[in-house]
């Protein structure tokens, strides 16, 4: 995995630590995914972290492609031709991965998508959780390797922070905003194919914070 820009401006917002654990019965993120509901775990009450910022988000008037050219950060798939930004062009993605029956009719499901909703999604908000400070950048996914894991994605947003910040997080943990307040555990087995489809749902902000933050 090769980065291609320099490291980004995070935007650090004070705030109270109030948060309340709260256990949900229903998911709020579309059976979409490869992974079953029991894996998402908690869903946590984040209001008071929120905090209305325009200046780290860019221009909501530049289009998604001069939005991702402005972007902090980025990394590079070793391969390019499997990248997101290729995805309409990968026409055996399990040449590349054995999949199951969900991540094909996932698959199936993005190439009915045509390129300008596709590329929509390939600019998220990366909100980092620490130490009671909110620190906010965005990410381009566009020349990520479709097939790369939450996991691997968490590292690398890991590794932007702790570099940028000089500070670690205990067991990072990757989350996905479901609503106004709310978010939910991303397993980490997940491939980024499958996370397009949840962005594409309407959910475009990933939280990545400790797991062993006390609510």
């Amino acid at each position: 995995m090769k980065k291609m820009s320099g490291l980004p401006i995070l935007k650090k917002v004070s705030m109270n630590h109030n948060h309340t654990h709260l256990e949900s019965e229903t998911s709020d993120v579309e059976r979409t995914t490869s992974f079953e509901s029991s894996q998402l775990g908690r869903i946590i009450d984040i209001s008071s972290f929120r905090k209305t910022s325009t200046s780290s988000k860019g221009d909501n008037n530049q289009s998604p492609r001069q939005q991702r050219r402005n972007s902090f950060v980025t990394f590079e798939s070793n391969d390019v031709s499997i990248s997101v930004s290729q995805i309409k062009s990968i026409h055996d993605p399990q040449q590349y991965l054995k999949m199951n029956d969900l991540q094909v009719r996932v698959w199936k499901a993005l190439s009915k998508f045509t390129n300008a909703q596709l590329e929509s999604v390939f600019l998220i908000d990366i909100i980092v959780l620490h130490n009671d400070t909110e620190f906010e950048f965005k990410f381009d996914l566009s020349q990520l390797s479709c097939f790369m894991t939450m996991k691997e994605l968490r590292e690398q947003i890991h590794l932007i922070f702790s570099e940028q910040k000089n500070q670690k997080i205990q067991d990072p943990q990757l989350y996905i905003l479901i609503g106004v307040i709310k978010t939910q555990k991303l397993d980490g087995d997940i491939r980024l194919f499958e996370l397009l489809n949840i962005l594409l749902n309407g959910k475009k902000t990933l939280i990545l914070q400790s797991s062993c933050q006390n609510f």
